[in-house]
C-alpha cells in the first residue's frame, strides 16, 4: 500500500523535487508502525501522550494524502532537532492575549504549531454560530510548523 501511494503522489499529484525522498532513501513500514514510532518519538520529546498521538496523526495522514513535504519524511527530524535544542517548547504555558465574540489571540510559549492548533480550532468552533467568520490567533509559536491545518477541521469534527 505504501508503494502505491508513493506512485499515485509521484504520477498524479507531483510536488517540488526537493521535498520528495529519493526511491533509494525510502523504508516502507505499515502505518500502524508508523503511527506508533512517531508518537512515540514525541512522547520522548516529552509531549503529554495525547498531543503526540494529535502530533503523530498529522504529520502521517499528510504522508498517507501524498504531501511529503508536510509528513515525517520530512518534519519530523527538524521538529526533533528543534525540541532537542530548545527552539521548541513541548510543554508551552498557553495564555489567552486577548478574546472577542469572533476573535482570539494566544500566547503560545513557543508550543509547536502541531499540538497547539487543535486547541485554536476548538475554540474558534465554540465561537457563536450566527458570526460570519472567527479568528483564532497563536502568539510566539513558529507558526511556519502548523503543518496541515486541514487536518484538524477534517478529522476532529466537533
Amino acid at each position: 500500500m505504501a508503494q502505491h501511494i508513493v506512485e499515485n503522489e509521484r504520477t498524479y499529484n507531483p510536488m517540488l523535487k526537493h521535498f520528495l525522498v529519493p526511491e533509494e532513501d525510502q523504508v516502507l513500514v505499515s502505518e500502524k508502525t508508523a503511527r506508533a514510532g512517531t508518537q512515540a518519538i514525541f512522547e520522548k520529546m516529552g509531549l503529554p501522550s495525547d498531543e503526540a498521538k494529535s502530533c503523530a496523526d498529522v504529520l502521517i495522514t499528510s504522508d498517507l494524502r501524498g504531501c511529503e513535504s508536510h509528513g515525517i519524511s520530512n518534519m519530523l527530524r527538524a521538529y526533533v532537532e528543534s525540541y532537542s535544542n530548545g527552539s521548541y517548547n513541548a510543554r508551552p504555558n498557553v495564555k489567552t492575549v486577548r478574546e472577542s465574540s469572533v476573535t482570539a489571540t494566544w500566547d503560545g510559549d513557543q508550543g509547536l504549531g502541531l499540538h497547539l492548533g487543535p486547541n485554536a480550532m476548538n475554540l474558534a468552533s465554540k465561537k457563536p454560530e450566527n458570526m460570519a467568520w472567527v479568528l483564532s490567533q497563536l502568539k510566539t509559536l513558529l507558526t511556519s510548523e502548523c503543518s496541515p491545518i486541514m487536518f484538524y477541521r477534517q478529522y476532529n469534527k466537533t
